[in-house]
């Protein structure tokens, strides 16, 4: 029983070797074979050394005739790859012999189509030059010719002319004679309308002159007394904070007032004299509206009124910075003066062709009709006259005529309309 468990053991293990030997694992093959001949000793222990020698110079053979297989596919691949670069050196040599070829018949048919081309512009040169020597001698022939025809011509021109000189002589003494009686005539009538318009000119700034020395004498009177009055207070030293703090802000209203009407007083008196002009030149027109309104914030937020500036960065126009700046402000200072608490006033420009419009529109309490028709009218004259404010703010009455007056010296127009609701726009029209 023992003898056939063992030979029963020997051919598995045997087995076993066989078939991963077939499925290529020979460390498996390899260890049942060693299983194998552990068993085969103990049933003859003579052949077990033959037996496992055979075996691995089986399995060494095995390896070594792969790798011999393996290293002879590198050497016929290496093989390959030297007659196919070979075969294509070959080829490139070909192509470049060709090419060299066509390069030469190339050079040889440019140089005969030079040689060619040379010959044309000499031919065309020569039948140039000739048609030249023809026509110089076609030019002084016809020449000639003129000059005989002009000599006659002047002759005759000559004759001409000493007539029309007589009867030219004849009809412009009498049309002279004529226009001279209608010349002075005209001048007289002209002349009758320049004296009528200038003496209605003259009598409306005598009235804007009397109202100039009245507003001058009374309302520079009030702020100097107040001042004057505000530093006897600071002197005796007996004052609360709280109405040394309503004096000065009255002070500072009552001298702002005075400021603006003493700064309108001159800029009107330059205008109205001789040699005054503007210095035009191309403004960029949001930077000198946004001072302008810098300038107006504390005003407006006093009566929490919003200026909006919607006139664009690149707008340009071409006027006297402080001509311009002045008039904005003071629309700007009316259009706040005017306007009630919580109002709004807007700027914005129009391009129009070659001019710029800008408009300066408020929802204040606006002006009547009959005021609107006499800006608009060409003789506009201010009367000097003022209304007060929402607030009872007070003005000189010169603001609009200084208006009016600066932008016709930059040649452009200033106009109002009524808005539809409430308030008025002034639009200013400048060159670009």
């Amino acid at each position: 029983k023992e003898n056939n468990f063992l030979e029963t053991k020997k051919n598995a293990a045997l087995g076993l070797s066989d078939v991963y030997e077939v499925l290529n694992n020979y460390d498996e093959s390899l260890a049942f074979y060693k299983e194998y001949i552990l068993v085969r000793d103990q049933i003859f222990n003579k052949e077990k050394e033959r037996e496992i020698t055979r075996r691995q110079m089986q399995i060494d053979f095995g390896f070594k005739e792969k790798d011999y297989q393996f290293k002879q596919k590198i050497t016929d691949i290496e093989l390959q790859k030297q007659v196919l670069l070979a075969r294509q050196q070959q080829q490139e040599l070909f192509l470049r012999k060709q090419q060299l070829i066509l390069s030469d018949k190339e050079k040889t048919l440019q140089r005969f189509t030079f040689l060619k081309k040379q010959a044309d512009l000499e031919m065309d040169r020569q039948l140039q030059k000739n048609k030249f020597e023809r026509a110089k001698l076609q030019s002084k022939y016809e020449t000639s010719l003129r000059d005989k025809q002009i000599i006659k011509q002047e002759q005759q021109i000559n004759f001409d002319w000493r007539v029309k000189i007589f009867l030219t002589v004849a009809i412009t003494l009498v049309l002279l004679t004529a226009f001279l009686i209608w010349l002075n005539q005209r001048k007289t009538t002209r002349l009758n309308i320049i004296i009528n318009t200038q003496k209605r000119q003259l009598e409306q700034l005598n009235r804007v002159k009397d109202r100039i020395f009245s507003v001058v004498s009374h309302d520079m009177r009030t702020p100097i007394n107040s001042l004057i009055s505000f530093i006897q207070l600071l002197e005796g030293g007996n004052i609360e904070q709280e109405k040394l703090t309503k004096y000065a802000s009255s002070l500072k209203n009552n001298l702002s007032y005075t400021s603006t009407m003493m700064e309108n007083l001159l800029n009107w008196a330059a205008s109205q004299m001789q040699g005054f002009n503007p210095h035009l030149e191309v403004l960029k027109l949001q930077d000198l509206v946004v001072e302008v309104i810098k300038s107006m914030q504390d005003h407006a937020h006093q009566k929490n009124i919003s200026i909006a500036n919607h006139i664009k960065e690149k707008v340009e126009c071409k006027a006297d910075a402080n001509m311009l700046t002045l008039v904005i402000r003071n629309l700007l200072t009316n259009a706040v003066k005017f306007t009630p608490q919580g109002g709004e006033i807007t700027l914005s420009s129009i391009s129009n062709g070659n001019n710029i419009e800008i408009k300066v529109a408020d929802n204040g309490v606006g002006l009547s009709s009959g005021q609107i028709n006499h800006f608009n009218k060409s003789e506009y004259l201010a009367t000097g006259e003022s209304s007060l404010g929402t607030n009872n703010e007070k003005g000189t009455g010169l603001g609009l005529m200084l208006c009016r007056t600066f932008i016709t010296l930059m040649e452009g127009q200033i106009r109002v309309e009524p808005n539809e609701g409430r308030g008025t726009t002034f639009t200013i029209t400048l060159p670009k």
